[in-house]
């Protein structure tokens, strides 16, 4: 009798779990069809707020999961100011050699990447959201990494296959392919939208999260030959038109900020802010344990399961706001030198911080809650007399923008001074002297930007190539004056 009740218990057990897995599976469907009939918009709102895990089953998935536990070639993923970036399929790391002879830049950028992952490691969540890539080590040209490695890099004209200062740090994945189908549905001019789509290039992408600038110029739809997704920059105008939670993106970048200039005590002179993913298993030890988390374990916990990265899934991701690139950044002072320092790397920096005088509400309210989280921040990792430091930082910034702003203004009155003069003289306004004759636009047959003469020759004197697709800076919005800094020669890819 009771192994009847038994079976009779099992059988309606079978039959609930056959409900359950009939029920989940009409969900699983209902889902799928959600998702083919999401928005773009949607899908990024979705996608792109900071913690969403993300699956898929991209090729670049396939490719990674694939390669796990296997010796492959080096591939290129980015080029920056200094060095080439290189992965290595199937493993978390990235490889960040040097491409100019410049060995103390690469140095810099290792010892201060140490001191920020140091300060992000003791101050535990004050920090934020934000994520730094774990740093590993730095080789020299003589260094046994070579030896074993060196046949597993490309060998370019350019950059032939040769010993170099190189340094190890984990790798900022790219977005996923359905963030990636949805800038290029938004964003990208619809005759090209197929090709960007089937670009290799553009399977390593990373946003640059741009809250100080909106969009001008090329950087709108349709105003490239090429869409590149390489370091792709989203403008506060755009993070708006999607609704996305700018307000958090201004909090965690006002920690880590305040962070970085009141603990690690840096300049933060060039760095940057880009939205990317990891391998989800990998996401719990983006940090080392600390010392007082450990002793309220119990004795004899496994900590191996935080501390290493033995089961990485790439079909499954999670995005983060993450901070690379310190290679220009310098030591400050803990007193008014310091915020004076501090302020000049802000103003120069390109615009990922919110800036004040905007002439715009979004950006202001922007502005108004990264400025206030900055200080409480500030005050939480300061002491003493040490304690007035952030706001003062906020005031010179604030004070900066303000002069540029006036500046920029009285330009414009100067400006229109002028042409109502020449008018007035009877003379064209600058913008039409010189112009074209007979009515042909200086932007060469079929109205391409930056060519003339329909030779198909840029602006710049040299014929747009995959290698230098992808929009750069279109200089300042009508509303944000130039800055005098000279840009650094980025490349695409940075990290």
């Amino acid at each position: 009798m009771s192994n009847r009740r038994e079976l009779q218990g099992t059988d309606s057990s079978w039959t609930s779990s056959l409900a359950d897995a009939l029920q989940q599976n009409l969900q699983l469907e209902d889902k799928l069809r959600r998702d083919e009939n999401e928005t773009p918009q949607a899908r990024l709102q979705r996608m792109l707020s900071t913690r969403s895990v993300i699956s898929t089953s991209s090729s670049f998935a396939e490719r990674q999961q694939a390669a796990i536990g296997s010796r492959n070639p080096f591939r290129e993923i980015g080029v920056g100011s200094i060095g080439k970036v290189f992965e290595q399929p199937g493993t978390p790391w990235a490889f960040k050699v040097l491409l100019i002879d410049r060995t103390e830049k690469l140095w810099n950028n290792y010892v201060m990447h140490l001191r920020i992952q140091q300060s992000f490691d003791k101050l535990g969540e004050i920090p934020g959201l934000v994520e730094i890539p774990r740093v590993a080590w730095f080789a020299d040209k003589d260094s046994e990494f070579w030896p074993e490695n060196l046949h597993l890099f490309p060998n370019e004209t350019g950059f032939p296959r040769q010993a170099r200062e190189v340094m190890c740090m984990e790798r900022v994945f790219p977005l996923p392919q359905p963030v990636r189908n949805a800038l290029i549905e938004l964003f990208c001019n619809p005759i090209n939208a197929p090709a960007a789509k089937n670009d290799p290039l553009n399977k390593d992408c990373l946003i640059r999260l741009f809250l100080g600038r909106k969009r001008v110029g090329t950087s709108r739809p349709g105003g490239s030959m090429f869409f590149s997704l390489r370091n792709y920059k989203l403008h506060a105008d755009q993070i708006q038109e999607l609704q996305l939670d700018a307000d958090e993106y201004a909090r965690n970048m006002a920690d880590a900020l305040a962070v970085l200039h009141w603990h690690t005590n840096i300049d933060t002179m060039d760095l940057e802010f880009v939205l990317g993913s990891s391998p989800f298993d990998q996401n719990a030890v983006r940090r080392q344990m600390r010392l007082p988390d450990i002793e309220r374990l119990r004795p004899g916990t496994s900590t191996f399961e935080h501390t290493t990265n033995a089961s990485l899934n790439f079909k499954k991701r999670i995005v983060s706001l993450w901070l690379i690139d310190f290679d220009a950044c310098a030591p400050i002072t803990m007193n008014a030198a310091g915020v004076q320092q501090a302020a000049k790397a802000f103003m120069e920096n390109d615009p990922y911080y919110p800036r004040p005088f905007s002439n715009d509400t979004y950006m202001e309210n922007l502005s108004r809650i990264f400025s206030q989280r900055y200080v409480e921040t500030g005050k939480k990792i300061t002491i003493g007399s040490s304690q007035g430091l952030p706001a003062q930082f906020v005031q010179e910034v604030v004070k900066r923008f303000s002069q540029r702003s006036q500046s920029s203004r009285s330009g414009d009155l100067q400006a229109a001074a002028t042409s109502s003069a020449s008018a007035g003289r009877g003379q064209q306004p600058s913008y039409q002297r010189g112009g074209p004759v007979g009515g042909q636009s200086r932007r060469g047959h079929g109205g391409q930007r930056g060519t003339t003469g329909g030779t198909g020759q840029s602006a710049r004197g040299r014929t747009p190539t995959p290698q230098n697709r992808g929009t750069r800076d279109q200089g300042p919005t009508a509303d944000e004056p130039a800055s005098p800094r000279t840009p650094r020669g980025r490349g695409h890819g940075r990290r």
